[in-house]
């Protein structure tokens, strides 16, 4: 238990840091985020997906909860996406990791070294704005809504797990819940209701608390 307390207090209290750091951050998510590096990235005040990234939370296919304060950031995506990607650890790629509220900006792998040479040695930037505005005439542009995220919304705004299943078996005939029914069938059921319950609470919870919560859910 020693290690396991050490281990999580340590990374989480870094994580938070992490999120309070000042001048200007910029995460560029070249490939994959997951469970760590989500956390000493994901408050970055800006963040760039390109072709190559990956990202997801996985944690409930291997029995633990999607920790790093995904209470906090999955609960703050729009229509309920949050929730559906921390319970089925769906792996969001390249340009929806902008789409559904993740990343700031999409843009093509092949110019970040440019992109890292500007914002180094660039003595014109003086603040985010000028970083914006670096960033901005890079990238693409896509459209910022999400397939399907109404229904996200539809079935994932339930009070309980329990009535998220009635309503994906309601509509299981339709390819959206079948997908969803398989990959949670390949979820350990504790943990998504583990998750499911720190999400609810997660969501009128500021950062510091989540992280505690979190903290706590790894000690038991």
């Amino acid at each position: 238990m020693k290690l396991l307390d050490e281990l999580f207090r340590t990374e989480y209290i870094l994580d938070y840091e992490m999120s309070k750091l000042r001048p200007v951050t910029v995460a560029l998510w070249n490939g994959i985020v997951m469970g760590g590096g989500v956390g000493l990235s994901v408050y970055s005040n800006i963040k760039v997906a390109t072709e190559n990234t990956v990202f997801a939370m996985p944690e409930a296919e291997i029995g633990f909860f999607t920790d790093v304060s995904s209470s906090y950031f999955f609960t703050r995506l729009r229509n309920h996406i949050g929730y559906m990607l921390a319970l089925t650890g769906h792996r969001v790629r390249g340009e929806d990791v902008v789409r559904v509220g993740l990343a700031d900006y999409f843009i093509k792998r092949e110019k970040l070294p440019e992109i890292e040479e500007e914002l180094l040695n660039n003595k014109d930037i003086a603040d985010i704005k000028d970083v914006h505005s670096v960033l901005s005439k890079h990238a693409e542009a896509i459209d910022k809504k999400y397939e399907g995220e109404e229904t996200i919304e539809k079935i994932f705004n339930k009070p309980t797990l329990k009535e998220v299943y009635e309503e994906l078996k309601r509509t299981e005939d339709t390819e959206f819940s079948k997908n969803v029914l398989k990959l949670l069938a390949k979820q350990n059921p504790f943990s998504l209701c583990v998750i499911f319950e720190q999400l609810k609470r997660g969501k009128d919870l500021s950062l510091a608390e989540c992280f505690k919560m979190e903290f706590r859910l790894t000690q038991r």
